[in-house]
Protein backbone atom coordinates (compact mmCIF):
# COMPACT_ATOMS: atom_id res chain seq x y z
CA UNK A 1 0.00 0.00 0.00
CA UNK A 2 1.63 3.35 -0.95
CA UNK A 3 1.62 5.68 2.02
CA UNK A 4 0.63 9.61 1.30
CA UNK A 5 3.34 11.93 1.89
CA UNK A 6 2.60 13.20 4.70
CA UNK A 7 1.83 9.61 6.69
CA UNK A 8 5.41 8.87 5.36
CA UNK A 9 7.03 11.82 6.53
CA UNK A 10 5.68 11.42 10.15
CA UNK A 11 6.86 7.57 10.03
CA UNK A 12 10.00 8.61 9.28
CA UNK A 13 10.06 11.19 12.21
CA UNK A 14 9.23 8.64 14.37
CA UNK A 15 11.68 6.15 13.22
CA UNK A 16 14.64 8.64 13.93
CA UNK A 17 13.29 8.64 17.40
CA UNK A 18 11.83 5.74 18.28
CA UNK A 19 15.45 4.12 19.50
CA UNK A 20 14.78 5.96 22.89
CA UNK A 21 11.55 4.71 23.67
CA UNK A 22 12.06 0.85 23.34
CA UNK A 23 10.35 -0.12 26.73
CA UNK A 24 12.51 -0.93 29.88
CA UNK A 25 12.21 -4.47 30.18
CA UNK A 26 15.07 -5.65 32.74
CA UNK A 27 13.78 -9.42 34.01
CA UNK A 28 14.87 -9.37 37.36
CA UNK A 29 16.65 -12.52 39.45
CA UNK A 30 13.36 -14.73 39.12
CA UNK A 31 15.08 -17.21 41.91
CA UNK A 32 14.64 -14.43 44.38
CA UNK A 33 10.48 -14.76 44.32
CA UNK A 34 10.93 -18.31 46.07
CA UNK A 35 11.75 -19.56 49.39
CA UNK A 36 14.42 -22.22 49.41
CA UNK A 37 12.89 -23.76 52.46
CA UNK A 38 9.42 -24.50 51.02
CA UNK A 39 10.37 -25.78 47.83
CA UNK A 40 13.33 -28.02 46.70
CA UNK A 41 16.30 -26.47 44.92
CA UNK A 42 15.69 -28.77 41.63
CA UNK A 43 11.77 -27.73 41.65
CA UNK A 44 12.75 -23.97 42.74
CA UNK A 45 15.05 -23.99 39.74
CA UNK A 46 12.48 -25.64 37.21
CA UNK A 47 9.68 -22.97 38.26
CA UNK A 48 12.18 -20.32 37.84
CA UNK A 49 13.04 -21.23 34.69
CA UNK A 50 9.50 -21.24 33.66
CA UNK A 51 9.05 -17.58 35.42
CA UNK A 52 12.01 -16.37 33.07
CA UNK A 53 10.79 -17.67 29.61
CA UNK A 54 7.86 -16.35 30.77
CA UNK A 55 9.60 -13.07 31.37
CA UNK A 56 11.18 -13.03 27.76
CA UNK A 57 8.00 -14.00 26.07
CA UNK A 58 7.43 -10.15 27.56
CA UNK A 59 10.47 -9.03 26.17
CA UNK A 60 10.52 -10.51 22.61
CA UNK A 61 6.41 -9.64 22.37
CA UNK A 62 6.66 -5.64 23.40
CA UNK A 63 10.11 -4.77 21.19
CA UNK A 64 7.79 -2.40 18.63
CA UNK A 65 9.37 0.93 19.06
CA UNK A 66 7.75 2.04 15.81
CA UNK A 67 4.75 0.14 15.79
CA UNK A 68 4.33 1.77 19.70
CA UNK A 69 4.91 4.96 18.07
CA UNK A 70 2.85 4.82 15.74
CA UNK A 71 -0.45 3.80 17.53
CA UNK A 72 -0.15 6.61 20.31
CA UNK A 73 0.12 9.10 17.71
CA UNK A 74 -2.48 7.90 15.75
CA UNK A 75 -4.53 7.59 19.42
CA UNK A 76 -3.61 11.14 20.21
CA UNK A 77 -4.60 12.74 16.90
CA UNK A 78 -8.45 11.15 16.82
CA UNK A 79 -8.21 11.88 20.83
CA UNK A 80 -5.81 14.40 21.98
CA UNK A 81 -8.15 15.18 25.54
CA UNK A 82 -7.78 11.70 25.95
CA UNK A 83 -4.56 10.84 25.46
CA UNK A 84 -1.90 12.28 28.04
CA UNK A 85 1.36 12.63 24.91
CA UNK A 86 1.44 12.19 21.36
CA UNK A 87 4.78 9.59 22.41
CA UNK A 88 5.43 6.45 24.17
CA UNK A 89 7.01 6.59 28.01
CA UNK A 90 11.01 6.88 27.25
CA UNK A 91 13.15 3.80 29.14
CA UNK A 92 14.17 6.54 31.43
CA UNK A 93 10.86 7.31 32.79
CA UNK A 94 9.82 3.99 32.92
CA UNK A 95 12.71 3.43 35.22
CA UNK A 96 12.42 6.33 36.94
CA UNK A 97 8.90 5.97 38.10
CA UNK A 98 9.41 2.51 39.27
CA UNK A 99 12.98 2.85 41.24
CA UNK A 100 10.36 2.87 44.33
CA UNK A 101 8.55 0.10 43.74
CA UNK A 102 8.81 -3.12 45.75
CA UNK A 103 7.86 -5.90 43.60
CA UNK A 104 8.03 -8.75 46.03
CA UNK A 105 5.09 -7.11 48.07
CA UNK A 106 2.70 -6.36 45.30
CA UNK A 107 -0.12 -9.29 44.32
CA UNK A 108 -2.29 -6.90 42.45
CA UNK A 109 -1.17 -3.94 40.34
CA UNK A 110 -3.73 -1.48 38.80
CA UNK A 111 -2.85 0.59 35.38
CA UNK A 112 -4.46 3.28 34.64
CA UNK A 113 -4.25 4.76 30.81
CA UNK A 114 -1.68 2.03 30.31
CA UNK A 115 -1.70 3.23 26.04
CA UNK A 116 0.41 0.88 23.90
CA UNK A 117 2.33 -0.47 27.11
CA UNK A 118 6.06 0.58 27.86
CA UNK A 119 4.79 0.53 31.97
CA UNK A 120 2.64 -2.55 31.35
CA UNK A 121 5.47 -4.83 29.88
CA UNK A 122 8.23 -3.70 32.11
CA UNK A 123 5.54 -4.39 34.97
CA UNK A 124 5.13 -7.51 33.70
CA UNK A 125 8.84 -8.96 33.52
CA UNK A 126 9.30 -7.38 37.20
CA UNK A 127 5.92 -8.92 39.17
CA UNK A 128 6.35 -11.96 40.85
CA UNK A 129 4.52 -15.05 38.69
CA UNK A 130 2.03 -15.48 40.91
CA UNK A 131 1.17 -11.84 40.70
CA UNK A 132 -2.08 -10.07 38.40
CA UNK A 133 -1.68 -6.96 36.80
CA UNK A 134 -4.96 -4.77 35.52
CA UNK A 135 -4.65 -2.30 32.65
CA UNK A 136 -8.05 -0.21 32.23
CA UNK A 137 -7.86 2.16 28.96
CA UNK A 138 -10.62 3.94 27.19
CA UNK A 139 -9.67 3.45 23.73
CA UNK A 140 -10.16 0.27 22.44
CA UNK A 141 -6.83 0.75 20.20
CA UNK A 142 -4.62 0.51 23.18
CA UNK A 143 -6.45 -1.89 24.74
CA UNK A 144 -6.78 -4.68 21.52
CA UNK A 145 -3.19 -3.69 21.17
CA UNK A 146 -1.90 -4.46 24.39
CA UNK A 147 -4.01 -8.00 23.91
CA UNK A 148 -2.05 -8.83 20.58
CA UNK A 149 1.02 -8.00 22.52
CA UNK A 150 0.78 -9.17 25.85
CA UNK A 151 -2.32 -10.83 25.77
CA UNK A 152 -0.18 -14.10 26.53
CA UNK A 153 0.79 -13.70 29.76
CA UNK A 154 -2.04 -15.21 31.98
CA UNK A 155 -1.29 -12.45 35.09
CA UNK A 156 -2.68 -9.33 32.52
CA UNK A 157 -6.28 -8.78 32.43
CA UNK A 158 -7.09 -5.91 29.87
CA UNK A 159 -10.42 -3.76 30.41
CA UNK A 160 -11.77 -1.13 27.95
CA UNK A 161 -12.90 1.38 30.22
CA UNK A 162 -12.84 4.03 32.49
CA UNK A 163 -10.70 4.35 35.70
CA UNK A 164 -13.48 5.71 37.30
CA UNK A 165 -15.32 2.22 36.74
CA UNK A 166 -12.45 0.03 38.38
CA UNK A 167 -13.85 -1.29 41.74
CA UNK A 168 -16.96 -2.73 39.88
CA UNK A 169 -14.28 -4.14 36.89
CA UNK A 170 -12.27 -5.52 39.70
CA UNK A 171 -14.99 -6.66 41.33
CA UNK A 172 -16.15 -8.84 37.77
CA UNK A 173 -12.66 -10.32 37.95
CA UNK A 174 -13.29 -11.40 41.58
CA UNK A 175 -10.10 -8.77 42.88
CA UNK A 176 -10.32 -6.23 45.76
CA UNK A 177 -7.29 -4.60 47.57
CA UNK A 178 -4.85 -3.34 45.65
CA UNK A 179 -1.02 -2.79 46.12
CA UNK A 180 -0.21 -0.47 43.50
CA UNK A 181 -1.75 1.55 41.59
CA UNK A 182 0.06 3.83 38.72
CA UNK A 183 -2.21 5.96 36.34
CA UNK A 184 -1.05 7.79 33.00
CA UNK A 185 -4.42 9.77 32.47
CA UNK A 186 -4.33 13.51 31.63
CA UNK A 187 -5.50 14.86 35.01
CA UNK A 188 -5.24 18.18 33.33
CA UNK A 189 -8.06 17.34 30.70
CA UNK A 190 -10.39 16.21 33.07
CA UNK A 191 -13.24 17.33 34.69
CA UNK A 192 -13.01 17.74 38.56
CA UNK A 193 -15.94 15.65 39.64
CA UNK A 194 -14.17 12.69 37.46
CA UNK A 195 -10.96 13.36 38.68
CA UNK A 196 -12.37 13.12 42.47
CA UNK A 197 -13.68 9.65 41.92
CA UNK A 198 -10.96 8.55 40.17
CA UNK A 199 -8.50 9.21 43.09
CA UNK A 200 -11.42 8.27 45.84
CA UNK A 201 -11.81 4.88 44.40
CA UNK A 202 -8.21 4.63 43.83
CA UNK A 203 -7.65 4.90 47.91
CA UNK A 204 -10.25 3.13 49.11
CA UNK A 205 -8.63 0.57 47.28
CA UNK A 206 -5.62 0.20 48.31
CA UNK A 207 -4.37 -1.61 51.09
CA UNK A 208 -2.53 0.78 54.01
CA UNK A 209 0.98 -0.21 52.43
CA UNK A 210 0.14 0.55 48.64
CA UNK A 211 1.18 3.45 46.47
CA UNK A 212 -0.74 5.51 43.83
CA UNK A 213 2.15 6.50 41.20
CA UNK A 214 1.19 9.36 38.93
CA UNK A 215 3.21 10.34 35.69
CA UNK A 216 2.02 13.88 34.54
CA UNK A 217 3.13 16.60 32.39
CA UNK A 218 1.44 19.11 34.61
CA UNK A 219 0.45 19.36 38.19
CA UNK A 220 -3.39 19.02 37.92
CA UNK A 221 -2.95 15.80 40.38
CA UNK A 222 -1.13 17.08 42.79
CA UNK A 223 -4.30 18.77 44.63
CA UNK A 224 -5.93 15.89 44.12
CA UNK A 225 -3.50 13.72 45.68
CA UNK A 226 -3.05 15.85 49.03
CA UNK A 227 -6.65 15.86 49.99
CA UNK A 228 -6.40 11.85 49.89
CA UNK A 229 -3.15 10.48 50.60
CA UNK A 230 -0.78 11.12 53.76
CA UNK A 231 2.28 11.09 52.30
CA UNK A 232 3.53 12.76 48.44
CA UNK A 233 6.45 13.35 47.00
CA UNK A 234 7.49 14.52 43.70
CA UNK A 235 10.32 14.02 40.53
CA UNK A 236 10.67 15.28 37.37
CA UNK A 237 12.12 13.03 34.41
CA UNK A 238 13.68 15.62 31.56
CA UNK A 239 14.75 12.53 29.56
CA UNK A 240 11.54 11.84 28.00
CA UNK A 241 8.76 13.57 25.20
CA UNK A 242 7.62 15.21 26.47
CA UNK A 243 9.13 15.81 30.12
CA UNK A 244 7.20 14.54 32.86
CA UNK A 245 6.39 15.33 36.82
CA UNK A 246 6.71 12.24 38.72
CA UNK A 247 3.88 11.58 42.37
CA UNK A 248 4.28 8.89 44.39
CA UNK A 249 1.57 8.99 46.96
CA UNK A 250 1.05 6.52 50.38
CA UNK A 251 -1.33 6.40 53.39
CA UNK A 252 -0.76 7.00 56.43
CA UNK A 253 0.92 4.21 59.10
CA UNK A 254 -2.64 4.10 60.13
CA UNK A 255 -3.76 3.54 56.89
CA UNK A 256 -6.76 6.18 57.23
CA UNK A 257 -7.58 7.67 54.40
CA UNK A 258 -8.37 11.55 54.08
CA UNK A 259 -11.19 12.99 52.57
CA UNK A 260 -14.81 11.27 52.18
Amino acid sequence: MKLGKNEALMRWRLTCISTIFVPAVKPSDPARHYDDDRIGKEDLMIEAGRHCASRNRVCAAHRGGLRDFWIVARTFLRHPSMVGSSFPASRRMVSHMFQSVDWNAIDLMVEYGPGAGAFTATALARLRSDARLLAIDTSPDFTQHLERALGGDPRLIVATGSASDVEAILAEQGLNRVDCILSGLPFSTLSEAEARLIIDAGARLLRPSGSFLAYQMRTAVRPYLEARFDKVSHDYEWWNLPPCHLYRACLGESGVRHGR
